[in-house]
C-alpha cells in the first residue's frame, strides 16, 4: 500500500479534484513460489526427468538474474530520473520516448 500512496503523491496534481480512484490486485503470490511450484505431469518412459529438472533450475537462475538487473535499472531510474537509462531506439531521430518520460503517465497534462 505504501507504494500506491507514493505513486499517488508523485502523479496527482494537488490543484485538481479527484472523482474516483480504483485499485485492485488479486492472486498475488511470491514469484519464487510460482517458479518452484511442483507440477503434476504425466510420466512416460522416454523423458529424462533429471534433464528436465536441470533445465527448470537453469531457467529459475536466469530469471532471478534478470530480476536483479531489472531492479538495478529501476533503482537508477528512481534516483536519477526516467531518462537516465534508455534503449538505443530512443535516440533515433523522431523517437518520442525521452519526451514522453517527462509527461504524467506518458500523456501531456
Amino acid at each position: 500500500m505504501e507504494y500506491v500512496i507514493k505513486l499517488y503523491k508523485e502523479i496527482v496534481n494537488d490543484k485538481l479534484l479527484i472523482r474516483r480512484i480504483n485499485i485492485a490486485y488479486t492472486n498475488v503470490v511470491n514469484s519464487d513460489s510460482v517458479i518452484l511450484k511442483k507440477e503434476d505431469n504425466q510420466l512416460d518412459l522416454f523423458s529424462n526427468y533429471q534433464d528436465l529438472k536441470n533445465k527448470k533450475e537453469k531457467v529459475y537462475k536466469e530469471e532471478k538474474e534478470e530480476r536483479k538487473v531489472q531492479k538495478a535499472i529501476l533503482d537508477i531510474q528512481n534516483k536519477y530520473g526516467k531518462n537516465s537509462i534508455l534503449k538505443g531506439i530512443n535516440y533515433v531521430e523522431g523517437a518520442t520516448g525521452r519526451e514522453r518520460n517527462k509527461f504524467i503517465g506518458g500523456h501531456k497534462e
